[in-house]
């Protein structure tokens, strides 16, 4: 089972309104398609929990996804096959750096009604090594920097 709870922009709307020429429409049909890949992928799913995918888009159809749960719930396998819904979604248009937003959602048959963002644990260990303080957007060009 599978229950979206919620979508959360990781920047200002200025800033994710400016960088995505198709606006808000482009976003909605980038997210209809992870709701319905995610929807097929958790639709035997039976451990229950509260995840978070985290996302970015960016320039030259630069995709990724991470999966973040509370307490580290989520298996290596789950993480596997939810990140790899990014060979198979087709990111919107973006230009002039990336965007970022989360999609918080319940799993499997006792799926709490709510969840808080839980930060995945790829972007925790960019914190965690960072001198300073981060943003969302200097998290992603790191691991983005990272992983080529």
């Amino acid at each position: 089972m599978f229950n979206l709870l919620g979508v959360t922009l990781l920047q200002p709307e200025a800033v994710v309104s400016a960088r995505v020429p198709g606006g808000a429409q482009a976003l909605a049909s980038l997210i209809e398609d992870l709701r319905s890949e995610l929807s097929e992928l958790y639709e035997a799913h039976t451990e229950s929990g509260s995840r978070s995918l985290c996302l970015a888009c960016g320039p030259d159809e630069r995709f990724e996804l991470w999966l973040g749960s509370e307490d580290g719930q989520a298996s290596a396998e789950e993480r596997e096959q939810v990140t790899s819904l990014a060979r198979r979604v087709r990111p919107p248009v973006v230009v002039a750096g990336p965007i970022a937003l989360a999609l918080v959602y319940a799993v499997g048959s006792e799926a709490p009604a709510e969840a808080q963002l839980s930060m995945p644990e790829e972007w925790r260990a960019i914190v965690q090594a960072s001198d300073s303080p981060l943003d969302v957007e200097q998290i992603i060009t790191r691991i983005w920097s990272l992983t080529g």
